[in-house]
């Protein structure tokens, strides 16, 4: 299956970010490798470029992704039990809300950069947001 390019550049960020953290993706990371190279040679050290943003915008969402996976932020009620919640329990929901409200920016960012793959080579789809909560 052959992926769009900003696709194929987002998903290989995804993968050498998940390298940082297992081996279980090495042979993955290296097959998407050996393509990218092939693409390298085509569209030229630009690509490069717009990869490492990539990974730098996953590297980031995985950062804010961790701190809700390290279980330090609790499952809490909505609705009328929120008034029994207390002051420290309040400021870890909202913690929480701050960690998904950055990885939505962080999101946009992603999407931003890959649309400007797109602008720039004219391959792939932009990706459009109608009454979407992350434009």
């Amino acid at each position: 299956m052959q992926y769009p390019l900003p696709e194929f550049l987002d998903r290989l960020a995804i993968v050498r970010v998940k390298l940082d953290h297992t081996e279980e993706v090495r042979a993955e990371y290296e097959v998407m490798q050996e393509v990218f190279l092939t693409l390298l040679e085509s569209y030229g050290g630009d690509l490069s470029k717009y990869l490492q943003r990539l990974y730098e915008i996953h590297r980031t969402i995985w950062g804010f992704e961790a701190s809700l996976r390290q279980g330090q932020l609790g499952d809490y009620p909505v609705g009328p039990e929120l008034h029994s919640l207390s002051r420290e329990e309040l400021l870890q929901l909202a913690a929480v809300g701050q960690q998904a409200i950055n990885i939505r920016n962080t999101n946009r960012l992603r999407k931003k950069v890959q649309c400007e793959i797109v602008d720039h080579w004219g391959e792939g789809f932009k990706d459009i947001k109608v009454n979407h909560a992350s434009e």
